[in-house]
Formats: C-alpha cells, structure tokens, sequence
C-alpha cells in the first residue's frame, strides 16, 4: 500500500467516523441546556457515579475486548466473543445487584430506588455498546457504526427528557439506559454473523493472548475512575455539588475530544497495521497528526480563554456557575489526553500494556492523594494540581510508545 493510498485510506475512515460522533455530540450538547433546568445538580452527580459503576462493570465483564479482538483471526472472532457476551451477563447480574446494595450506604443523601434493575442493564448495555462501537469501526462496517452512535444519541436524550415527567427514579438514569438498550437492538440484528464452528474460549486461553488482555482490563478500569469514578471519590471527599460540577465540566470536555480523538485512534489502529504489514514505519504519520491535533487545541483554549466561562454559564444555567472554574482546572489533563493519547495504541500493538498499565496506575493514585481529605487543598486547587501531574504521565505514555515504533523500524 503506497502512502497516497494509506492517506487517502484514512480519510475515508476518519470522516465516517469523525462526521458519525459530531451528529451524536451535536444532539447531546443541543439537550444539555434543557436537561440542567429539568434536573436538579445531585441529580448529575447520581449519573456520574452510575455510568461510573456501569463503565466499570462493563470493562470487567468484557475484559477490553474491543481493544483486542480486531486483532484475531476470522476464525477465532466467534468463540472470543461466545465467551465476552457469557462473561458479561454474569459480570451484570452479580455486580449490578452486590452495588445497587451498597449505594445507598455509601451515599445516603442520593436516590437510588429501583437500582437493583438498573445497574444491572446499564452495565450489560454499555458493555455490548462499547464491543459494537469498536467493531463497526473497521470499514465495512462504519454505517452501522454512524447508525449507533446517533440512534442512541437520539433515544437516550429524548427518554432522558421525557423520564422528567414520570418522576420515577432518576430520569437521567432511567432514560440513558433505555435509549442504548433500545439503539443496540435496532443495530445488532443488522452486523453480519461472525464464522461459526468456534467453541467458546476459557479464561486461561484469553489471559494467554499476547496482548494481556487481563492488564489491559485494569488499565480501563483506572482510566475509567479517571474519567467518571473520580465523581464519587469527588462527591465523598467535597460533597454532592463538586461531584456534579466535575462530571458536567468531563462531560462538556468529553464531546470534543470523543470527536476527534476516539475516531483518530480506530481509523489510525487500522492504518497503522496496514503500513507495519509492510514493514514501513508509523512514526512520521503520527507526528503529523499530532500538529495538527496541536493546532486544533491551541485555537480551542484561546477560544476558552475569551469567552469560555460566560458560554458555560449562559448554556448550563446560574446554578452551574462553579463548571467554568472546574474545566479551567482540568484543561491541561484534557488537552493534552485530546492530543497525545490517540496514540495508545502503538503500546498496544507492541505488546508493551504494562507501561500503559503502570502509567496508569500512577496516574490514579496521583488523583486519589491530591483529591484526598489528606491534603488540605480547596477542590479547585486539588484539581489544577493533579492536571498538570496527568498531563505529563500522558507525554510519557506517548513517548514510550514512539521509541516503540522507532525500535520496530530499525528491527
């Protein structure tokens, strides 16, 4: 494959990809107005910390499959994913209903009625959802990748506003979790079957796969805490109010960065196997995309800096008014995961997951000490603080990757 057609390869992939999440973050950010005069703060902070259980439990029932099953054959797709989905249903019944107990003890002050159900369907959704989403990335399948994204961006937002008037439970809950089980069932029946014959796979011969898929599950679970679980630590250790300011401002930073970034990283994973089964080396590839992604967060902070914080408040409302203060804190964290990490995956395809699952791991702990009652900083400055130390894990994280594809180019 020459490099115009990896190029023009990439370009065919991206903008499906990229014009697919757009619509979807597009339809989100045109709710969220709405949905913060509907809902009360507390009511944000409950869904952070659900999504942030429901993420979990999905890594753990999958085991990051969507980070490794593109790697194996056809032959072997049916009996990894005979084996994902069994593991998943378990993993969504125990823990959904061990949590839904333990809840309302740790926090007592939220509602949390009728979560024995809940839980157990959001964990099950999120984990098939994230299995499709990664799947339908490859680009046969990238219709029904832009199908998913938008039908649930649709679904979940309009039951998000209409559980408003139900009163059941929390709306917000209640309504995103329906409107994915409902946009999972209208895709699914739509992917082609995966080869059959394929007897189902055990946990020895998945922990035995070379990209240690049993690492890799811990490295998303602690990037899982970074991203949503760091709202309950939040909501323990600075209340119910923080825990909602801090899971809006990831929410409002998550669209843009979900936009390019996830997209950049499918398409360019594609990519890059294509150029190393030609022995040809990724790293000039990756240095583009990297200025250009640069550039891009260079005219968005200035952007940030001239009218952000009015914007915030404008479109979340007067009781939203502490978010500015909150993403102006986590930005550094945010710019440089936007631009640095579409490029995990070279880790990945050098069967180096344990630096991205030390760095990680490093990362967490940084978070929970800065963000603990032990050090006698207000929530804003705990969070500048712990920003910068992300943002230079996530350039070592990088690097390590480069000397990677520097080393594989010499080999």
């Amino acid at each position: 494959m020459s490099n115009t057609q990896i190029w023009q390869t990439l370009w065919r992939m991206s903008r499906v990809l990229i014009s697919s999440t757009f619509l979807a973050q597009i339809l989100t950010y045109a709710c969220i107005p709405l949905l913060t005069r509907l809902y009360e703060p507390i009511r944000f902070g409950e869904w952070g910390i659900f999504i942030a259980i429901g993420s979990a439990g999905a890594l753990i029932g999958t085991w990051r499959m969507e980070s490794w099953f593109i790697q194996l054959s056809p032959d072997l797709q049916n009996g990894y994913w005979r084996w994902c989905i069994k593991n998943l249903i378990l993993t969504s019944v125990i823990l959904g209903v061990l949590v839904s107990l333990a809840l309302p003890i740790v926090f007592p002050t939220m509602d949390w009625s009728g979560l024995w159900i809940l839980l157990p369907l959001g964990i099950f959704s999120q984990g098939i959802f994230n299995l499709l989403v990664f799947r339908t990335g490859a680009d046969p399948l990238q219709k029904q990748h832009a199908q998913l994204k938008i039908t649930n961006a649709i679904l979940a937002n309009g039951l998000m506003i209409a559980c408003f008037s139900l009163d059941l439970f929390n709306g917000l809950i209640e309504g995103w979790v329906l409107g994915q089980l409902l946009a999972l069932a209208w895709i699914y029946p739509k992917l082609p079957s995966l080869n059959k014959g394929n007897q189902p796979k055990g946990w020895r011969e998945i922990a035995q796969l070379p990209f240690r898929p049993q690492w890799l599950t811990v490295q998303a679970l602690l990037e899982n805490f970074q991203a949503v679980g760091l709202s309950a630590w939040i909501g323990w250790v600075y209340g119910p109010l923080a825990a909602s300011l801090f899971f809006m401002s990831w929410r409002l930073l998550q669209a843009p960065i979900n936009l390019i970034s996830n997209s950049l990283y499918l398409s360019q994973y594609h990519i890059a196997q294509s150029w190393h089964a030609d022995n040809k080396n990724y790293s000039s590839m990756m240095h583009k995309a990297i200025l250009a992604l640069s550039i891009a967060a260079a005219f968005a902070l200035i952007l940030w800096n001239w009218s952000g914080p009015e914007l915030i408040t404008t479109l979340l409302g007067e009781k939203w008014s502490g978010t500015g203060q909150v993403i102006h804190a986590i930005m550094p964290w945010m710019l440089a995961f936007f631009i640095f990490s579409p490029f995990s995956f070279l880790l990945l395809m050098h069967h180096k997951s344990q630096w991205l699952l030390g760095l990680t791991v490093l990362d967490s702990i940084q978070k929970i000490i800065i963000l603990s009652p032990l050090i006698h900083f207000s929530f804003t400055e705990a969070l500048q603080w712990s920003s910068y130390i992300s943002m230079l894990i996530i350039l070592s994280q990088w690097w390590i990757g480069r000397q990677a594809e520097i080393n594989f180019e010499h080999s």
